[in-house]
């Protein structure tokens, strides 16, 4: 057939379309009985005019590849296949709704866990210091200072328990070399003190209380000396050297933020510049006042080393001159300069060289704290810094 005969079809009269007298179901709609019209028009089954694959579209219903599966031939046919494969039923666990909103990957969530447990864990050990209000600084693995808000309540000592002030009207002289024989580390002697200043006197310390240190403590008193001129601070640059107790810390304390970090020398040598000191109202209370007193607090072999000096007397607040003194100090050959006539460091002659042995001194300005992994009884020292 033509397009010209099926478009002439198509026009042709409702009377001789084939499909007229035909029945026809009655859900047919009307697009449903237009398409059998077209049909009608293009094949005539009575002339044996059948369209493509007619017989075998009416066969394939009976084939049983066509036939609709039974419920359940899914499920029947997984469990099949991963038993034949031998796999587990569910490949997959279901995933809380939380994870499924917001995926994060395995190592990003063990380094938030060991965050965690670090933060925990450091909680734990410093709450105590927390709790007091305290901050620590080291300037090296025995040395470095606590930062209070408030100066510490004083351990409970009864009167009867506190020791009494020695008074020794003359205390005896030592040679330089009984000096260092009662010293447990070498002498260190600066090689360079600001103009004007000179070592005069070399004190030893040492006293009951001392525990927190291996042996006597040296003092160097360096005096500021210009001849018609008078210091308008304490005129002294006090040098103080001691060997903690075998592998305890000496620890300062401070009142918060009146201390900070600073390099020493080329190598950048760790250390602490505290600016101010406590001073005592009355036997219970103390404030920390900013007097011009600058201390450099820092440890070189083993040895601590406290040097202290005035801004009035021309050291600066950031300790950078102290730091000068600190590169300068070498250890003394305390055997060479013994055979000496006369001795640069000091303005008396090598046999009078005014060493001199001092017992407890109980006028303190210095705080002890303990030792927080090995904790020592005295909590104050027995020295005074000018």
């Amino acid at each position: 057939m033509s397009m010209s005969e099926f478009e002439s079809n198509l026009h042709a009269s409702d009377d001789d379309l084939p499909m007229q007298h035909q029945a026809l179901p009655d859900d047919f709609s009307e697009d449903d009985i237009e398409f059998a019209q077209e049909l009608g028009v293009l094949f005539s089954p009575e002339k044996e005019e059948m369209p493509p694959s007619f017989v075998q579209t009416l066969l394939e219903p009976e084939n049983p590849r066509f036939q609709p599966v039974e419920h359940g031939f899914e499920l029947k046919t997984r469990a099949r296949v991963f038993r034949q494969l031998k796999l587990q039923r569910r490949l997959f666990h279901p995933q809380p709704a939380f994870a499924q909103l917001y995926p994060v990957r395995r190592s990003l969530a063990a380094l938030v866990a060991a965050v965690m447990l670090f933060m925990l864990v450091t909680m734990v050990v410093t709450s105590n210091s927390f709790a007091a209000g305290m901050v620590y600084l080291l300037s090296g693995p025995h040395s470095g200072v606590v930062q209070f808000y408030a100066y510490p309540a004083p351990a409970h000592q009864s009167q009867a328990e506190q020791p009494a002030p020695v008074q020794e009207t003359s205390p005896p002289r030592l040679s330089l070399l009984e000096m260092q024989q009662n010293l447990n580390f070498q002498v260190h002697w600066p090689s360079y003190l600001p103009a004007h200043y000179s070592v005069d006197s070399v004190n030893l310390y040492k006293g009951s209380e001392n525990v927190w240190t291996d042996g006597p403590i040296m003092q160097l008193v360096c005096t500021l000396s210009l001849p018609g001129v008078q210091p308008h601070g304490t005129g002294n640059i006090i040098i103080l050297e001691l060997k903690p107790m075998g592998d305890g810390k000496v620890l300062q304390g401070v009142a918060i933020n009146s201390s900070h970090q600073i390099k020493i020398g080329s190598n950048g040598e760790p250390g602490l510049v505290v600016n101010g000191q406590w001073h005592s109202i009355n036997k219970t209370t103390h404030t920390w006042v900013d007097n011009g007193s600058v201390e450099l607090i820092y440890e070189r072999n083993g040895i601590i080393f406290w040097i202290q000096g005035d801004q009035r007397d021309g050291i600066d607040k950031d300790g950078k001159v102290l730091a000068e003194i600190a590169t300068s100090l070498t250890p003394l050959d305390v055997s060479r300069i013994a055979h000496m006539s006369r001795f640069d460091g000091l303005q008396q002659s090598a046999d009078d060289l005014g060493f001199t042995y001092v017992g407890d001194i109980y006028d303190s300005d210095i705080l002890i704290v303990p030792d927080p992994d090995k904790p020592i009884t005295p909590a104050r020292s027995t020295m005074h810094l000018s």
